[in-house]
């Protein structure tokens, strides 16, 4: 299914989003996102709504993604764990009881990173508004990206981005600092990203994948990744 494999890219571009602004660096955090795409199904003109929970993990340089979506009725579970050190991780993607594993490499850890750097918007227009977020004062601004796409986001400026070389979480260029909640448009697309939670020292070791659980089936990285247009 092609729609499935436009939300497996777009989940994996939100893993690799970088960025380095304000003040607060969080080195031992669980935060947890919620977001929505509302679009239209190419295949029927109708519609459609993919709904997203995001669960991210960070002990210094390690970080542990678990994320659950619904597309269309489709349930997929995907786990991420990324020593960015390293450059070593584990990959597990659950589509409707299908489990596929893959080892993440240096050279696909430095893919991933490549194909996901955050580009120079076209332009950001800081405006006077502000709204209360998990209790962080949060600016508000519009970003305009190259490629037409419109942000309205509100960030904080007491808390930097994610200190996860290539695994850093939602970010956006032109802000300085950790977006807590914006709304983009884009191609027709409406997504929605909200920071739920932000939970500090709550993260140990064991919250990290060393090895392919029983189960699943190995794949390479590329494999993986690119499924989601074939045989479904």
């Amino acid at each position: 299914m092609r729609n499935l494999k436009n939300a497996v890219l777009t989940a994996i571009l939100v893993l690799g989003i970088t960025s380095a602004f304000a003040q607060k660096t969080l080195k031992n955090a669980t935060v947890t996102y919620q977001m929505s795409t509302d679009a239209m199904n190419p295949q029927t003109n109708e519609e459609m709504t993919i709904n997203m929970e995001l669960v991210l993990k960070v002990l210094n340089k390690k970080a542990a993604i678990d994320m659950n979506m619904n597309l269309m009725g489709m349930q997929m579970n995907m786990k991420t764990s990324l020593d960015t050190e390293s450059k070593n991780g584990i990959l597990l993607m659950d589509v409707m009881g299908q489990k596929m594993a893959a080892k993440i490499n240096p050279a696909d850890y430095d893919t991933m990173k490549s194909q996901n750097k955050v580009e120079t918007p076209q332009s950001v227009e800081k405006t006077n508004k502000t709204k209360t977020i998990l209790g962080y004062l949060c600016k508000h601004a519009i970003v305009t990206g190259k490629d037409g796409s419109v942000s309205d986001v509100y960030y904080t400026e007491k808390l930097n981005n994610l200190d996860i070389d290539g695994a850093n979480q939602v970010a956006i260029s032109g802000v300085d600092g950790l977006p807590l909640e914006y709304v983009t448009k884009a191609h027709g697309a409406t997504i929605t990203v909200t920071v739920e939670g932000i939970e500090e020292n709550t993260v140990k070791a064991s919250d990290f994948m060393s090895s392919i659980p029983e189960g699943y089936t190995e794949v390479t990285y590329e494999q993986l990744t690119s499924m989601g247009g074939a045989g479904m």
